[in-house]
């Protein structure tokens, strides 16, 4: 079988190179929520993140929602939430607007954060839908989330003991978080896949002809 001449290969690889980044450019991550200000600063307020139980019967949990228009997998969560102790981070649905019941969702612990931690390997898979990522302390735990755009108009929620374990809605700075996903659906589909491999054949083969003596 001919092989492409010298002068020939790097044109093909040129070309080889150009098809393979298309499809890398398909399965790249993707930024599905981002409440940092420019250059990921934090410039809102510091929100109380606790749980003063069993001492007291006083605590604030914290959301801010997201929405995921393809199933996806959530890879990586940074957020800025400083504290001593152990918070709790995890995605629920949304239910008439606000988090419903977290149980049985995908959740990890961040343990006496500094602020700006970067939760990585998570591998969470979800359907398209409106979720809330949420925030709660354990007994005893002290900290805070510190806002990221100052004027963002982004409603978040809290859940505190005065509204007896309900959520509510706030709408003033937004907690600085960013959701990072490798969605599923920008792994190459099987007909992408199919066209790559034929273009790259078909460079071969185009090449191979120019090689043939005439």
């Amino acid at each position: 079988m001919s092989q492409p001449t010298p002068a020939q290969r790097p044109h093909l690889l040129a070309a080889c190179a150009f098809v393979l980044a298309l499809v890398a450019e398909n399965a790249g991550a993707a930024v599905v929520l981002n409440t940092y200000g420019p250059g990921d600063t934090v410039t809102g307020p510091n929100w109380s993140l606790f749980d003063a139980r069993p001492a007291a019967i006083d605590l604030q949990f914290i959301a801010v929602p997201f929405s995921l228009s393809e199933l996806s997998t959530i890879s990586s969560i940074q957020a800025s939430i400083a504290g001593v102790g152990s918070f709790q981070v995890g995605i629920v649905p949304a239910s008439a607007g606000l988090p419903s019941d977290g149980a049985g969702h995908p959740s990890t612990v961040l343990l006496n954060p500094v602020g700006n931690d970067l939760i990585s390997g998570l591998h969470w898979d979800l359907v398209a839908g409106d979720y809330w990522i949420v925030a709660t302390a354990a007994p005893g735990t002290q900290g805070t989330w510190q806002g990221g755009r100052l004027d963002s108009t982004t409603e978040w929620a809290f859940q505190s003991a005065a509204a007896a374990g309900t959520w509510a809605k706030f709408s003033s700075g937004t907690p600085a978080v960013r959701i990072t996903t490798a969605n599923a659906a920008s792994v190459p589909e099987p007909g992408t896949l199919a066209l790559t491999l034929a273009s790259l054949a078909l460079l071969g083969a185009a090449a191979a002809a120019r090689s043939r003596p005439s």
